[in-house]
């Protein structure tokens, strides 16, 4: 049975993406373009998923990470000016 996955964008449109290396990559993009949600889903050929989010300038804010039994969380936050001033990650749980 093959995997289906789609992300209905702010626009109502639903994208939904496939590798040369079998996963699936799927994005939400917001009422600017921007991209606000990109979901790599992995296929029965690969080990784990990852979720990246993106804020309303098109910086990566969060990527999850998931196996099925444990997640880890990574966060990026910007200063005023756009500069990365910290990188917090989260031990799998």
């Amino acid at each position: 049975m093959r995997e289906r996955s789609v992300v209905v964008s702010l626009c109502r449109r639903r994208e939904v993406l496939q590798s040369r290396s079998r996963k699936r990559v799927c994005r939400a993009v917001g009422v600017v373009g921007a991209i606000v949600l990109l979901v790599s889903a992995a296929t029965a050929f690969a080990a784990s998923n990852a979720t990246y989010t993106y804020d309303a300038l098109g910086r990566l804010t969060k990527v999850v990470y998931t196996d099925g039994s444990r997640t880890s969380t990574v966060t990026y936050n910007y200063d005023a000016a756009g500069n990365r001033t910290s990188v917090v990650s989260t031990s799998p749980s």
